[in-house]
């Protein structure tokens, strides 16, 4: 995939070699941004322009990757059931009543949503956060951690980077378009996925901080 977007002229790392836990990646130049802040304008409009490189262009056919009809079950999923590898709902379920109130906050938006949402087959990053962009004298030289690459609908991408980068007036412009309700769905997995890694990941504080975050982005779920 990264072959095939540095051919489109998009600036993704080369990999020097894959196992089954790791990665070694060409060095691009540049350091990464820090999460929860806004972005700058022309950052900002690097990223909205580099997303929408992405929507031009289909997934393209690989073996034992599924290109359509899967897109829709893989945010509420993961939202509903968990992912193994890196979501674990018990988490959530056995720590306090807040993070319970946010997983049903989370799981009733999806389940409400979840049929807006497009069974779309172009290229989706999964972790489009400021810290995997790389940005040297204001210009983005880099979009870095591939891992998690899928088919499917592009604007989950940017309302990633609208969760990982808040305030930022460019990218909320951008998401004036997207359905609300798909929005929900896409931000439900977020709000779990972020709040449950912090608690496992981070120090009580962080955690507590997320978990604060996450409520009040899921307070403004839509009620219909």
């Amino acid at each position: 995939m990264t072959a095939r977007l540095r051919e489109l002229g998009y600036p993704a790392p080369h990999y020097v070699q894959v196992a089954a836990d790791w990665a070694l990646q060409e060095e691009l130049p540049g350091a990464p941004l820090e999460p929860w802040r806004p972005l700058s304008e022309s950052v900002a409009a690097e990223l909205l322009a580099l997303l929408e490189e992405l929507h031009a262009h289909a997934f393209p056919a690989v073996e034992g990757v599924t290109r359509a009809g899967s897109w829709r079950c893989v945010g509420a999923s993961s939202v509903l059931s968990g992912a193994r590898s890196y979501l674990r709902l018990a988490t959530l379920r056995d720590h306090s009543d807040r993070l319970r109130e946010l997983l049903a906050l989370c799981q009733d938006a999806v389940r409400r949503f979840v049929d807006r949402v497009p069974d779309a087959a172009a290229i989706v990053h999964w972790d489009f956060t400021p810290d995997n962009v790389l940005v040297s004298d204001g210009r983005v030289t880099g979009v870095i951690d591939w891992e998690g690459v899928r088919p499917g609908d592009p604007r989950f991408d940017l309302v990633t980077l609208a969760f990982y980068a808040p305030g930022t007036p460019l990218i909320e412009q951008a998401l004036t378009g997207v359905d609300p309700g798909v929005r929900a769905v896409y931000d439900s997995h977020l709000c779990v996925r972020q709040a449950e890694w912090s608690l496992r990941r981070h120090d009580e504080a962080t955690g507590e901080r997320m978990l604060a975050y996450a409520l009040e982005i899921a307070s403004r779920f839509p009620s219909a």
